[in-house]
């Protein structure tokens, strides 16, 4: 099922109240009908080749020819000209139709990946392939993205420390991360001791362990949700009454083990969309980690 999103404060707008005096009732019922149609037709929002005469036929609109596109660029809900329209912030109120086109075109190469191996993957798909690498390729090196209440790097422009990284480390980012020796490697020890002592050695908790992200790219799970599933894991094995008396020789391992199996419950695949989906678990998770970063 294909849908859009409405903001429930669109009837009381003031862009909504001047299509609503200069069109009558049928400029904001067009102007819905206009949000349906491109979440089913261009769910970019951009209406590219579009002219206005098209844009009111999409909608079926019964007014005086071009009043339609001429008043919603009036008021501001559509921008451009003729021919190179796009629906006015598309993206920041409908995120999940915006980027329909890229969870596409990941589903269709995590199937490749998954049926016939990367190689037969990046020659089907080079031109997403090639976008792998060089984000890849092209990631600084990071401050260890494992810790939340620590200054490190924001996928997106943020005045609040934000440790959610928007790609996995690079592979000469991993060789300098990569930790040499795990001051507990060998013994088994509880979460709390395994995290304080990689502290104190300078080392990286999970961020420079190549294989948590190997297998994220490999399956398709977004990397700042691997993130998320960190924010759990570490919550469980610091707080939980049991789960705090655990010991491990290699958390590392547990925590990809974890990833791997789902035990933080964080995302779930849908059969419908062919991708991953944060659950209820996750939501949760990114909710309580924005409100941390935005105290801070």
């Amino acid at each position: 099922m294909i849908d859009a999103r409405v903001n429930v404060s669109i009837v009381s707008h003031p862009k909504t109240k001047k299509l609503k005096r200069k069109l009558g009732d049928s400029g904001p019922w067009s102007l819905i009908c206009l949000f349906l149609w491109a979440a089913a037709n261009r769910s970019d929002g951009k209406l590219t080749g579009m002219t206005a005469e098209d844009v009111e036929l999409a909608v079926d609109w019964a007014g005086d020819d071009g009043a339609f596109v001429a008043t919603l660029v009036a008021v501001g809900f559509l921008d451009g000209e003729d021919g190179n329209y796009s629906i006015h912030d598309w993206a920041e109120h409908n995120p999940w139709s915006a980027g329909a086109a890229a969870r596409s075109e990941k589903a269709r190469w995590i199937a490749l990946c998954k049926h016939h191996g990367r190689e037969r993957a990046a020659e089907t798909m080079p031109a997403y392939a090639d976008r792998l690498l060089s984000s890849a390729t092209s990631t600084p090196e990071a401050d260890d993205s494992m810790r939340v209440a620590e200054n490190s790097c924001a996928p997106s422009p943020s005045p609040s420390p934000s440790p959610l990284p928007s790609a996995p480390p690079s592979s000469a980012a991993v060789a300098s991360a990569e930790p040499t020796s795990d001051p507990t490697k060998g013994r088994k020890t509880t979460f709390k001791v395994w995290l304080t002592d990689i502290r104190a050695s300078g080392q990286k908790a999970v961020s420079g362990y190549q294989p948590v992200w190997d297998y994220a790219e490999q399956v398709g799970i977004p990397a700042e949700w691997i993130e998320l599933a960190w924010i759990c894991f570490r919550e469980r094995y610091t707080n939980d009454e049991k789960a705090n008396l655990k010991r491990y020789a290699d958390w590392r391992r547990v925590f990809l083990r974890a990833v791997k199996e789902g035990w933080m419950g964080v995302w779930s695949w849908s059969d419908r969309d062919e991708s991953y989906r944060l659950t209820t678990i996750g939501m949760q998770a990114l909710k309580a980690f924005e409100g941390q970063a935005g105290a801070q």
